[in-house]
């Protein structure tokens, strides 16, 4: 009998016993692209501070939509005088008390979304959403009323305490790193200007990529989402899309071929604004609703923060506040880990797609401007982050 033969029934009983096992879920196979997430320490969380997002100008953004309409959420040129009313109107509610009160957070984007109301039709049309590229450096060195120092070169360590060059605001402009469950490494950038804000995100694996974008205004209650679109495959139509009316209060998103609405109930985030936007309401032991909307899915979820964890991702052990989220009247949950040294900056974010699939990013790296915070060896190449 030859070696073939003498090995071919014990191999071939030995693979099917596998399969049989892997099947039933009595065994499973590492998963070599996701990094560990570990939890070293865990205690009630009593004290955190809000991160302070730079707010939009009312005058600039009025100015900037009557002067320069946007034809990609196909609006037609305003008469100043309109232009100035709605920055009168923005400019009366910015002395509203809490942002408990919705009346004139609703007061202060109706008015604004009467000249900036995207719709998807638009989208569907293949109207551009187009984000430019994002040069940290450059919006690191526009002026502010507390201007940013960056530091002279990155640090050669991850830094473990807070950033005292960026003063108690948000910095303006960034770049992090992700690693994607079962997935590719994702990069994002934001830049805030006295416009909005801007966060693009993307990444590509065995030629195969996606991007999300996300436009909108920061108020006192935090971030207004305006449009949101995800692309694939570098297509220049999106797969997805998301505007908010807020003069109608209804959010239109979906796919463009199958566009759906819902009324806007409660303060409303996008994939790539919710984590932020606990960054910036983060209340130790307080519940938070918010509206997520993504793809095909609206959900209302309430979060609540009252754990402050030191977990270890790839980027290094980091104090967090753990922000769990639970789907109203469901079983879904959305889950986020705040950096409490580093502005409540998202370093870890769970949840779930709209076919109940695990959604989980881990930190790699991350960069303030120019300004290293947790290294990352693509983040220290020249230009290899803004690809």
């Amino acid at each position: 009998m030859s070696a073939f033969k003498r090995w071919w029934l014990p191999l071939t009983l030995s693979l099917l016993i596998h399969v049989v096992l892997l099947a039933a879920n009595i065994i499973t196979l590492p998963d070599w692209s996701t990094p560990e997430t570990k939890v070293l320490q865990t205690k009630l969380l009593t004290k955190a501070n809000k991160a302070k997002l730079l707010q939009s100008d009312p005058v600039k953004v009025a100015a900037q939509l009557a002067i320069k309409p946007d034809p990609a959420e196909g609006m037609a040129a305003s008469e100043p005088a309109a232009s100035e009313r709605a920055a009168s109107d923005i400019a009366r509610t910015q002395h509203a008390s809490h942002r408990n009160n919705r009346p004139a957070r609703d007061q202060q984007a109706a008015s604004l979304g009467n000249e900036h109301a995207a719709s998807i039709g638009a989208l569907a049309r293949g109207a551009s959403t187009e984000v430019p590229k994002i040069k940290p450096e450059a919006s690191a060195s526009q002026p502010s009323s507390k201007p940013d120092k960056p530091a002279d070169k990155p640090a050669d360590k991850p830094s473990n305490g807070k950033l005292a060059n960026y003063g108690d605001s948000f910095p303006r402009a960034g770049t992090a790193k992700y690693q994607m469950l079962k997935g590719p490494e994702m990069t994002q950038r934001w830049e805030i200007t006295g416009e909005g804000y801007r966060i693009v995100m993307g990444g590509s694996l065995f030629n195969k990529s996606i991007r999300w974008e996300s436009r909108g205004r920061i108020g006192k209650d935090g971030i207004l989402p305006d449009k949101f679109a995800e692309y694939r495959d570098e297509k220049t139509e999106p797969k997805y899309a998301a505007a908010i009316d807020y003069a109608q209060k209804v959010i239109h998103y979906g796919s463009p071929d199958d566009p759906k609405e819902v009324a806007l109930e409660s303060d409303t985030q996008d994939l790539l604004t919710w984590g932020y936007q606990l960054a910036a309401q983060l209340e130790p032991g307080q519940s938070f609703d918010l509206q997520l909307v993504f793809r095909n899915k609206v959900y209302p979820v309430r979060f609540v923060a009252d754990r402050e964890e030191v977990i270890e991702v790839p980027a290094g052990k980091i104090r967090t506040a753990h922000v769990r989220g639970q789907v109203v009247g469901g079983s879904r949950r959305f889950d986020v880990w705040l950096d409490l040294d580093h502005f409540n900056y998202p370093v870890r974010i769970v949840g779930t797609n709209d076919e109940g699939q695990p959604v989980d990013l881990v930190l790699l790296g991350l960069k303030f401007g120019d300004q290293v915070v947790y290294q990352y060896r693509a983040m220290l190449e020249t230009g290899r982050d803004n690809k």
